[in-house]
């Protein structure tokens, strides 16, 4: 299991060119990427990205790039045809206000986006991918750390949460008689003045009975914590299948709660939608 948060540090031994990168995260519903890095390294941000998606799968991520040594590679374009423009353009311009003087060279290097400064476009990469793929290493691992006490915790609460419907379990078969005689009861106490045929008090009585009846939702209940854990023992990434089932174990657990007219049954209900509350907080940080 791997949390969402985490953060890693690297840096190449390698090359001509030293990189230093950070990668850091938060939890996110999907894939985000934010990037800090100079502009002679915009041609590698799809590399970048594609190096790590291979490692992540969600979260939102920053990533910081930082040029220790440097682009002893780097190259000086002219822009040739925009200096002939100028020229072209000044000269009119003398000819057509009767001005004297020169245009020299020194002017010309002055006018703005005369010349470009770029890097070749394979020059840097394996440099900085080795300082990419160090700081990546960093940051699975404090992933995998703070998802392996995560997962301590998740699985502490699931054991409480199992512990809690085996408690309703015994309360709900005890009460089962109790409920049964006390709608007899009711039935009886209110109606002593009305003629009523037995049957059809039976019929009533037992469908009263069947309708706070949690036999399902109590199975569907075991079969989720069952599946929790499966999920949770299990490869993959795991937060969104973990996030729908908590969505399924509250749906159950609120209707043994509507159902169930038990003080006992709807103390333990708080109790575990109070512990399932905080199973829903901690997977939210779940890859």
């Amino acid at each position: 299991m791997k949390s969402m948060t985490g953060f890693g540090k690297g840096r190449n031994e390698r090359g001509d060119i030293k990189y230093a990168v950070e990668v850091s995260s938060v939890n996110h519903k999907y894939f985000d990427v934010n990037y800090r890095m100079a502009s002679q390294l915009l041609q590698f941000q799809e590399r970048i990205k594609e190096t790590l998606k291979a490692e992540i799968e969600r979260g939102r991520l920053d990533v910081a790039i930082f040029v220790l040594e440097g682009y002893k590679n780097q190259r000086v374009a002219i822009n040739y045809h925009l200096a002939k423009e100028y020229v072209r353009s000044v000269t009119g311009l003398k000819k057509t206000l009767n001005l004297k003087g020169d245009i020299t060279l020194a002017d010309v290097i002055r006018l703005p986006e005369i010349f470009r400064v770029y890097e070749e476009r394979q020059v840097g990469w394996d440099q900085l991918k080795e300082a990419l793929n160090n700081a990546l290493f960093m940051f699975v691992k404090s992933r995998e750390r703070e998802g392996t006490r995560i997962k301590k915790d998740l699985l502490q609460r699931i054991n409480c949460l199992k512990k809690l419907l085996e408690g309703i379990v015994k309360t709900t078969n005890k009460s089962k008689g109790d409920n049964k005689k006390r709608i007899e009861e009711k039935v009886k106490n209110n109606y002593k003045e009305v003629k009523m045929d037995q049957t059809r008090v039976f019929t009533e009585v037992s469908l009263m009975v069947e309708k706070s009846d949690v036999s399902e939702e109590i199975t569907r209940l075991g079969s989720h914590i069952n599946e929790f854990l499966h999920i949770i023992n299990g490869p993959g990434t795991k937060g969104r299948k973990m996030d729908f089932l908590v969505q399924e174990f509250l749906r159950e657990i609120n209707t043994i709660g509507s159902k169930c007219n038990n003080t006992v049954i709807s103390h333990m209900v708080v109790r575990f939608k109070e512990e399932l509350e905080k199973v829903r907080e901690q997977i939210q940080n779940v890859e």
